[in-house]
C-alpha cells in the first residue's frame, strides 16, 4: 500500500526494488547489498532448476542491458511456476 520510492528502505514511506529486498531479507538476518547494481558482483549464480524460495532474482535494465536494473525475491517452490515479490515503479 505504499508508493515506489527511489532509494528508500523505509517501510513507512515506500521502497525501491533493492530497498525492498534489503528490508525483507534483512528482517531475516540476511545481509545483502543495498543497490541492485551491487548484486552483479555479489553471491553466486544459480541455475533455474536450482532456484529456491527466498533466492533473489535479477533482471537486466530495460535501457542499459549491461547492468542489473531490477530485483525481486522468489516466493514459489521448486517445480511451481516462477513467482516473486518486488517493488515495482509502474
Amino acid at each position: 500500500g505504499k508508493p515506489y520510492l527511489y532509494g528508500s528502505t523505509d517501510p513507512k514511506k515506500g521502497f525501491d526494488c533493492s530497498g525492498f529486498a534489503y528490508h525483507v531479507l534483512g528482517s531475516f538476518g540476511v545481509v545483502v547489498p543495498r543497490t541492485s547494481a551491487d548484486y552483479a558482483s555479489y553471491g553466486k549464480a544459480v541455475a533455474r532448476e536450482k532456484w529456491q524460495k527466498g533466492d533473489v532474482i535479477l533482471f537486466l535494465g530495460s535501457k542499459d542491458r549491461d547492468r542489473i536494473g531490477h530485483i525481486g525475491i522468489i516466493t514459489s517452490e521448486q517445480g511451481e511456476p516462477l513467482r516473486f515479490i518486488h517493488s515495482s515503479s509502474s
